[in-house]
Order: structure tokens, then C-alpha cells, then sequence
């Protein structure tokens, strides 16, 4: 009997081991769940984006023409040895580095992305946006791995990160050349779940981890974002330790848990020191503002806030019309809605109902606070307060990019939602059937409204366009006001019924579920196709890509470039009537000085002088008049004689030789050097009273800041006569015909000068002023730079020959990557050391 059940007990076994193949084969889905979701992520990545992808086609933007133009200047540097730090080619010279325009292979994880690809195109053809599209799959992954750790299913952890990539805010991030936001973005997830770790297992592993991630996220140098994910983290670690404390837990564990996070979140700062360093210096000096307290203005920062009547956009996408062309909101402009999917609204109201936890209790919290952060000078009454007393807060504009989190923490809720319908029990669902039953009848009566008023509201819908387009546009016709009004009123009707039959299938697959009509399993499948099909349709109408010839083709250098390539001495552009409205850093993308351009964080010393001056967007104007409702030149002598000299001062100062300029212009100090070439190029205008970059004024006077802009656009004020300075004279100069100064040599950190100098002088370089890097030599010993003429600088000369040398050698570069660097290396060995020990935990634990 023994040996017959040990015979059917091997027979068995047997079965079992030539079946298991078999069966993996069949059960690949139940094997690897989590594998299978991310390839089905990939998939739909690739096909989402397959012309960017497996084509030789580009999405453009003026943005992203701005970064772009940027890319020689780096190269070039790169390729010389030289780390860019400076930038001579906008705002007659600024900090590259220090200001975040650009800041090559300071992002880490981006580097070694951009290291795999590299191996990848040894082997197969890879496109320039593989980059970001691993960063899309990068995010998918991150919100799919945070949701895993909260223990919900693969099907909703996939339905997340399905929610989170195709978000039109998201996708609009790459394709209008914000790519820096993406990659921040998409280490959000990651810092918070290291954190809410270390808070709960307070353990070596998950300090380095936490310090590691907010380190990362970083050095991808968008800071803005970066505040607000630290922002988040500092609200949740508020309701952490709420919690804490109601239920009663040991004080050790809470003062443990807060030095702990506190630890990590300082050692993921010193992370980024090789950035921050830089930046934290550069802030004394720019329109930022420096220190704790110095900052925007508050009008200025709150220009780009989130109107609450804009919620409508997160039933109807296109309510407010939808681009540049039909937006007709209070916002100044936008390219695409901040929609997020009706399926993504109705899940997360539908998680407060049956799947409430502290997770969600948490992420309800932080889509209340950053919605009403978003609303900016809408709601003063948050707004102004954190504006005011909130560290840092004041640095930053555009309120309404807080929203990025409130949609994260939506697509947060709106997994539990979903899974909350899948795991709930009978009992549960029939108990909640009715509150489930109100707030679908509240979200499908605010639905029945809009779609209402789109329908039947012709005349309520243009009135609401006129009144907001002309507070905007007073000066505009009315007529322009009706089409734009006709063609938003035209798209929001589709997209509102749209949203009709997106709300009919999500309540009634909602409500039959909770009947117990249909399987629960088919619930994630059924909103995951709803999600993409409505996502989908929003992104397409703002994606347009072109090929990269037409990219190319934007460069294109053009016969004004060829001449101003070719000057034997350094000199400076203003562009005037760009016939071409080109992107204001068009020229540095040829390498040529600019005194105009784009940077979100100015030299503040620059642009106040340029506001007083009111240059450049006052010059050309004053040469125009209006005929019969068009514009037209003036005579010479109809133009103002006091700008005109004031306009002149500026250019002299700036060592501003020619102007870019699609037409002559009617002005005796400017003569045509190059005239306009059709379809090809502007005209170059030469401004014959120029000075050179180097000048000896015949006089030194001594004035505090606040009066010298007021002397400065004063008659009496010529650079070629008075040099001011703010610092005490250190000697008497005397004006000389014969002394000289050449540069012999020029380069973005480095500029070398033979003067020969006969009479003590002041000698004005007509370089930006700027103390936290540029240091001067006059015959190898140091020598004390002059903030001159407001923004210039200047050295104080005795007689005789001198090598002058101007280094650019900020301290605060080297000592944040020493420091980047160490730290880095000791969180990394202290993660190895958690795992390690984390492994040998649990090896020692009884099975």
C-alpha cells in the first residue's frame, strides 16, 4: 500500500514538472503581471509618439528654438576643454551656468540614460528623442512602482501610469521645449515614496535612498519643480506627524522619523551643490532676488496664474477655446488646456467614497492646497501670505505650474477610486451605493450644464468671449472677437459631447459594477481604453511634428550672418523690426553678441538699466508713425530728438556697432552696410557713433546707485566723456589721446589686453559687471574691478605698458561639485550597505 501511494505520489510530480512549462507559457500575464504592464506601456509610448520616433520628425517650439541655440556655443566650449559658465551671446553677457540656461552633463541620471543610448545606436538607429521618450517610460515606471508599494493591483498601478504620461500638461512639457519640467517631474514620485519609506522604516537603505532621489531630481535643474515636490514632502510630513501623534505612537519613532528626514533632505541638497552653489550666488545678483526675503514682484509673479472659471476645462477641455489662436481665458496665452480626463475626476471623487485611507486622505489634502496655491492673484488671500513669509516662495512665477502636483495627486486618487470598485466587498458597495449615486448625479449635472450652455448658449458664450478678449485687447475689433468666439464655441461643442458619452460609459460601467452586472476584473481593462481614447484625441490637436530638415532649416545662416561673422574686432547687435520673428537667441545660435535675448533669471543691474532707457523695445517705435491706420517711417526731422539721444547713450555703452533691421531707417547716424536680402535676411545697419569695446572716459565721478540711471538718461551723461563709478576714486586720471589698449586674446572666460597707457586713466571694458567669478590681472597681480557706468567694468591704470587679464573663475563651481561629489559617493555606498544588510536581515529571519 505504501509503495503504490509513493509510485502515484512520483507519477505525480512528473505530471507536474513536464506540464510547468506549459503552463508558464499560458500564464505569462499571472507570472510576470508587472513586466507585461510596462511593455504594454512601452507599446503605447512608442505608438503615441512613433513620428518623433521612428521618423525623422521634430516637434518645434520657440522654446525649444531657444534652447536649441544654445547647443553651438556648448559644443564649442566642450570641445576647447572649457566647462561654459559664461554666456558674451544675450544681454551683452551673463552667467550661463549659475542662471540654469544651460548646464551640460550636470544631470546625472540624464547622463546615464543618454550613456545607454549610445550603446543602443552602435547597434540600432536611434532617434534624438529617445532621450525623452525613456524619460516618459521612466515616469510610467516611477507612479507604477509608488502605487505597487500601497499594495493596489497591477491593472490599477498600470491605469496610473497610463494617466500620468499621457496627461496633456505632461506631453505639452516636450513637445513646447519644456523638457527640463518632464525630467524633474519625473523623479517626483520616487523622492515620495523614499520618503514616506524612511518615515515608516526608518532605516539606513531608504536614507540613502531618500537622499539620493531628491539629490537626482536636483541636478535636472528645473527648481521650481523641484520646490514644489519639497513643498509636497514637507505637507505630508506635517499630516505623518498628525498622525504621529493622535494615535499615540513613541516619541522616539516621531523624533527619529524627523531627523532622519531631515538628514536626507540636506544630504539630497548637498547633492546638488554643483548646481545650487551657483545659483544661490547668482540670485544676490539677479531679477530673482537674493537671499531668503529678496525676490520677484509680486505683479510679475503672478502674471501667469490659474483663473478658478478655468476649471471648466476639466470637464471641456476646450471650453476656453484651445491654443494660441481661440484662447479667450484671463491667463495671457496658453497652447493647451490643464485637463487631465473626466475618467481621472470620476475615479478620484469616487476614492473619498469607498477607499478611504490615509493615502488618500493625504493626496485629497494636497490637490485642495495646490489648487488653491495654482490660483495665485486669484486667491490672495493664500497667495499673498506665502508670497510673503514662505521661504523662497517669492522666487518663482507662473502659480499655475503648481498644478502639475494637483494632478498627480488626482491620478493618485483615481487609482485608489478604481480599486476600491475592484477589492471593495458586497456589503461595502451596497452600503455606499447611495453616496455613489449623489455624487454622480453632482459630477453629471455639472456636465449637463456646460454641455447645455455650449448648446444652447450661443449668444451667453460669445458675450463671455468679448468681455475677457477685450480687457486684453481693448484696441482690437469686435469682429475678431465673434471668430474667435465662433470657432472655440465650435470645438468646445465636440468636446463636450464627448464628455457626455465619457460620462455616460464611466457612471454606467460604475453603476453596474456596483449592481454586480459586470465583472470588477473588466473595470481597469474598460477605463484604461476610455482613458487613452480621450487623452489621445486632446493631445493630437496641439502635436505637430515636422521634420528635422525644416529644424535645420531655422539655422540657416543667412547673408546679414555671414557679414557679422566676419568683423575683425568684438562688437555687439541690437535686432530692430525682425522681419522674420525670430527667437530672440537666434543670433547666439551663430555665436554672435547680443545685447538683447531670453533668460527667465536676468542680471538685475541689466535689466533695470535697459527698463530706463527703455530699450530695445522702444527704439525702433520711435521712427514709426501711423498713416491711414498702417504704419510708416517718419521724416529725420520728425523724430524725437531727446530719445533718440537717450537710445544713442545706450548703444555707445554697449559697444553696439550694428542693427539688424528689415528696412532703413531715417536716422543720419546709422548707414546701410548691407542692404535686405528678399526671403533670405534683414538688412545690417552700421551705428557710426559706436564706441569700441575698450574706452577711456575723460573723467571719473563718484555716485551712489540710486541716482546714477537718472544721471544716465540725462542730456548731460556721454560714456565717451564720464565713466561713474559707486566706490570711492583711487586716483586722479588725465585725459590722453595717446593712450591704446588692444585684446589680443578672447575667449568666454578669458580675455587678454596690451595697453599702453601714457597718462593715469580709468579704462572701461564694455563687459557686464558681475563680482561672483570675473576677477582682473594687470601684470600678474590682482587688481580691483570698478562697477562702472552702472553695468560695465572698469580698472584704474598708471602710465606704462600692461598685460591686463580678465579671468572667469566663480569659487563656487568647484566647491559644489567637490561637495556634489563626495556626498553622492557616500549615499551611494550607503545604499549598497542598507541592501546588504537589508538581505541579511532577512536571511536570518525563520522561514
Amino acid at each position: 500500500m505504501s509503495k503504490k501511494k509513493k509510485k502515484k505520489n512520483k507519477i505525480k510530480a512528473s505530471q507536474t514538472a513536464e506540464q510547468q512549462p506549459v503552463s508558464m507559457n499560458k500564464n505569462f500575464w499571472q507570472k510576470h503581471p508587472d513586466w507585461v504592464a510596462m511593455g504594454m506601456l512601452f507599446v503605447l509610448l512608442l505608438l503615441f509618439f512613433q513620428p518623433v520616433m521612428l521618423s525623422d520628425q521634430t516637434y518645434q517650439s520657440s522654446d525649444k528654438m531657444t534652447a536649441k541655440s544654445y547647443q553651438p556655443f556648448i559644443r564649442e566650449s566642450i570641445s576647447e576643454g572649457t566647462y561654459p559658465l559664461w554666456n558674451p551671446y544675450i544681454f551683452s553677457g551673463m552667467p550661463s551656468f549659475a542662471s540654469l540656461s544651460s548646464a551640460p552633463y550636470a544631470d546625472v541620471a540624464g547622463n546615464v540614460i543618454n550613456a545607454a543610448i549610445w550603446l543602443v545606436r552602435r547597434v540600432v538607429p536611434l532617434t534624438n528623442f529617445t532621450r525623452i521618450f525613456l524619460n516618459y517610460l521612466l515616469l510610467g515606471g516611477f507612479v507604477f512602482l509608488l502605487m505597487k508599494s500601497w499594495r493596489l493591483s497591477t491593472q490599477v498601478a498600470f491605469f496610473s501610469s497610463v494617466a500620468i504620461v499621457f496627461m496633456p500638461q505632461m506631453v505639452a512639457y516636450t513637445v513646447f521645449g519644456h523638457n527640463t519640467k518632464l525630467m524633474t517631474i519625473v523623479f517626483f514620485p520616487v523622492v515620495f515614496l523614499c520618503i514616506e519609506r524612511l518615515l515608516n522604516k526608518r532605516n539606513l537603505l531608504f536614507f540613502s535612498l531618500a537622499g539620493l532621489a531628491i539629490g537626482l531630481q536636483l541636478l535636472r535643474a528645473h527648481v521650481q519643480i523641484c520646490f514644489y515636490t519639497y513643498l509636497a514632502v514637507g505637507i505630508y510630513f506635517i499630516f505623518w506627524t498628525v498622525i504621529h501623534i493622535r494615535e499615540k505612537q513613541p516619541a522616539k519613532s516621531l523624533f527619529s522619523g524627523t531627523g532622519l528626514l531631515a538628514g536626507a533632505v540636506i544630504m539630497g541638497v548637498l547633492i546638488g551643490s554643483f548646481l545650487y552653489l551657483s545659483v544661490w550666488e547668482y540670485s544676490h545678483y539677479s531679477i530673482r532676488g537674493g537671499g531668503v526675503t529678496g525676490g520677484l514682484d509680486y505683479q510679475y509673479a503672478t502674471n501667469w496664474s490659474f483663473p478658478p472659471s478655468e476649471m471648466v476645462t476639466f470637464f471641456i477641455p476646450s471650453f476656453m477655446g484651445f491654443g494660441s489662436q481661440t484662447y479667450w481665458g484671463q491667463i495671457y496665452s496658453s497652447e493647451f488646456p490643464l485637463y487631465f480626463s473626466l475618467i481621472v475626476l470620476i475615479l478620484a471623487g469616487l476614492a473619498l467614497i469607498i477607499n478611504r485611507n490615509r493615502v488618500v486622505w493625504f493626496f485629497s489634502i494636497l490637490a485642495g492646497i495646490t489648487l488653491l496655491m495654482s490660483f495665485g492673484k486669484h486667491f490672495p488671500v493664500l497667495y499673498g501670505p506665502l508670497f510673503k513669509l514662505l521661504p523662497f516662495f517669492n522666487k518663482f512665477r507662473a502659480p499655475k505650474m503648481i498644478l502639475i502636483i494637483f494632478d498627480f495627486s488626482l491620478v493618485v486618487l483615481a487609482g485608489f477610486g478604481l480599486e476600491g470598485l475592484i477589492k471593495a466587498s458586497r456589503d461595502k458597495l451596497k452600503n455606499s451605493m447611495v453616496p455613489i449615486q449623489r455624487y454622480l448625479i453632482i459630477v453629471g449635472s455639472i456636465a449637463g450644464l456646460l454641455l447645455l450652455v455650449l448648446l444652447a448658449g450661443k449668444g451667453l458664450y460669445s458675450g463671455w468671449v468679448s468681455n475677457f478678449l477685450g480687457s486684453k485687447y481693448p484696441t482690437a475689433s469686435p469682429l475678431a472677437f465673434q471668430r474667435v468666439a465662433d470657432q472655440a464655441l465650435k470645438m468646445a461643442r465636440g468636446d463636450g459631447v464627448k464628455m457626455l458619452f465619457l460620462f455616460i460609459f464611466s457612471a454606467g460601467a460604475i453603476w453596474l459594477a456596483v449592481r454586480e452586472k459586470i465583472s470588477m476584473k473588466a473595470l481597469p481593462v474598460f477605463f484604461c481604453l476610455l482613458l487613452v481614447i480621450d487623452l489621445w484625441s486632446v493631445n493630437k490637436k496641439f502635436m505637430d511634428p515636422k521634420p528635422e530638415t525644416a529644424e535645420s532649416r531655422h539655422f540657416n545662416e543667412t547673408p546679414e550672418v555671414a557679414y557679422l561673422k566676419n568683423q575683425d574686432e568684438p562688437c555687439r547687435i541690437m535686432t530692430v523690426f525682425d522681419a522674420y520673428e525670430r527667437a530672440p537667441n537666434w543670433y547666439m545660435y551663430h555665436q554672435i553678441q547680443n545685447i538683447y535675448g531670453y533668460s527667465a533669471a536676468k542680471l538685475r543691474i541689466y535689466q533695470e538699466l535697459m527698463e530706463s532707457f527703455g530699450m530695445p523695445t522702444e527704439y525702433g517705435y520711435k521712427y514709426v508713425k501711423t498713416v491711414e491706420g498702417q504704419p510708416v517711417l517718419k521724416l529725420p526731422s520728425e523724430v524725437n530728438a531727446t530719445q533718440k539721444n537717450i537710445h544713442d547713450t545706450f548703444l555707445k555703452l554697449l559697444n553696439v556697432k550694428y542693427l539688424v533691421c528689415p528696412v532703413p531707417l531715417p536716422d543720419s547716424s546709422i548707414r546701410m552696410v548691407l542692404p535686405p536680402q528678399v526671403q533670405r535676411g534683414n538688412a545690417v545697419l552700421e551705428f557710426k557713433s559706436a564706441l569700441p569695446r575698450i574706452f577711456f572716459p575723460e573723467k571719473a565721478i563718484q555716485a551712489r546707485e540710486e541716482g546714477i540711471l537718472k544721471y544716465m538718461t540725462s542730456s548731460q551723461f556721454d560714456p565717451a566723456v564720464t565713466g561713474i563709478i559707486e566706490k570711492e576714486i583711487p586716483f586722479e586720471i588725465q585725459p590722453s589721446d595717446s593712450n591704446r589698449a588692444e585684446i589680443v586674446h578672447y575667449d568666454i572666460h578669458n580675455i587678454q589686453i596690451e595697453a599702453d597707457i601714457h597718462t593715469p586713466c580709468m579704462m572701461v571694458l564694455s563687459e557686464i559687471y558681475y563680482p561672483a567669478g570675473w576677477k582682473a590681472y594687470v601684470d600678474g597681480e590682482e587688481s580691483q574691478i570698478y562697477k562702472t557706468d552702472y553695468v560695465l567694468r572698469s580698472l584704474f591704470l598708471k602710465s606704462g605698458r600692461h598685460r591686463i587679464e580678465f579671468q572667469f573663475v566663480p569659487k563656487m563651481f568647484k566647491t559644489g561639485l567637490s561637495i556634489s561629489a563626495f556626498v553622492f559617493a557616500l549615499l551611494l555606498t550607503g545604499a549598497v550597505a542598507g541592501i546588504i544588510m537589508r538581505k541579511k536581515q532577512r536571511s536570518q529571519k525563520p522561514v
